[in-house]
């Protein structure tokens, strides 16, 4: 969160190079790795959202029933997940409403949803 708050607040554009020197050295040798961040309004604190920080396009076929499981680069509890234009995770806890997605729960680093067959959109947000 530094490097985003020094290198990004104030600023109308900014460039993070997510490398091991920005970010003092690699946690987990030999894996690949990646960085996503969302500033949002002035003080990037209780914003309302602007776009998504990355979207998933799933497809289940007839009469299936399975799990999507959506990586949260963050604490699965700071994440606001959308289906479609619907709210299905909010702050730790599931929100039912969107037919076909049954149930969810969190994870250290993701959110696991219970889904039938149906065409989904998920889209996460911080």
């Amino acid at each position: 969160m530094s490097v985003v708050r020094e290198t990004c607040i104030g600023q109308s554009t900014c460039v993070i190079w997510a490398n091991t020197t920005v970010f003092g050295g690699d946690p987990c040798l030999g894996f690949r790795k990646s960085l996503a961040v969302a500033l949002i309004g002035d003080k990037c604190t209780n914003a309302e959202p602007i776009s998504p920080i990355y979207s998933y396009d799933i497809e289940l076929p007839p009469n299936g029933v399975g799990t999507v499981r959506i990586p949260t680069p963050n604490v699965p509890t700071s994440a606001l997940i959308i289906e479609g234009n619907t709210t299905i995770w909010n702050k730790g806890v599931f929100v039912p409403g969107v037919l076909g997605i049954f149930n969810a729960s969190a994870g250290s680093d993701s959110v696991t949803f219970a889904i039938g067959s149906g065409s989904y959109t998920f889209s996460v947000f911080y």
